[in-house]
């Protein structure tokens, strides 16, 4: 195997883990991967160095932060440090491409046209932590049902929710997803997020104030999600 063919299996095995800006320990699933992929720690520091002349930029050059002690032909002793920033380098002139956030963001806003809400309309989009969708959805009542609110006043219309059609929907597959969703969840929303048990981020993109819970200074849906331990993150309209 030769120190190429070693670069092209790291960066195969590397790329379902790479999130930018996740910090957290290097997981079993990616510790197998990695050793399963190259063996032994000279390969992989040969690899690692033939990627970064590339162009290919890591975490300072730590990617995964395995133990430096580590003697050569050992495998890899992984460690608490921050999970790797992979960025693929770009070719001069060539356009760079959406991030995984905004392609989540207009996937959202996209679905949110399909509401007919004249008040409001919502959409979200759900992905999984290797940035595959796997949930849609957008305000409005339920099947069957006729696709017009019953009042105009704040928390009357009786649609379901963006978050809620899309989380009955969702293909779960694994932990760690993340919603996009084009209005900051409300209270009950975020429970439900909460409850799934799988979404550890939400991204939304307007700040949605509900009347009845401000006047009683009560919590938002996006403190909720924060006091629940979920990353929670504004996108910039």
């Amino acid at each position: 195997m030769t120190p190429q063919q070693d670069a092209r299996r790291l960066l195969e095995a590397l790329e379902p883990f790479a999130r930018s800006g996740e910090v957290g320990p290097v997981t079993n699933p990616m510790y197998f991967a990695l050793t399963a992929a190259i063996p032994t720690w000279h390969r992989f520091e040969s690899a690692l160095k033939l990627l970064q002349a590339e162009g290919y930029l890591f975490d300072q050059g730590k990617v995964l932060c395995f133990d430096p002690q580590g003697r050569r032909g050992e495998r890899p002793k992984p460690r608490w440090a921050p999970l790797l920033t992979l960025s693929p380098p770009h070719a001069p002139g060539a356009p760079s491409r959406p991030s995984w956030d905004e392609m989540g963001v207009r996937t959202a806003q996209l679905w949110a046209e399909r509401s007919a809400d004249p008040k409001l309309k919502v959409g979200s989009c759900l992905m999984d932590r290797w940035h595959r969708v796997i949930g849609v959805g957008y305000n409005g009542r339920a099947a069957g049902e006729p696709n017009e609110r019953e009042s105009l006043d704040q928390g009357m219309s009786e649609a379901l929710h963006a978050e809620i059609n899309c989380l009955l929907a969702a293909n779960w597959n694994g932990e760690g997803a993340t919603l996009y969703v084009t209005s900051e969840p409300c209270a009950s929303c975020a429970r439900a997020i909460i409850n799934a048990r799988r979404i550890s981020r939400v991204v939304y993109v307007s700040p949605y104030y509900e009347d009845a819970r401000r006047g009683r200074d009560l919590p938002r849906g996006a403190d909720i999600l924060r006091d629940a331990g979920v990353e929670v993150v504004q996108w910039p309209a």
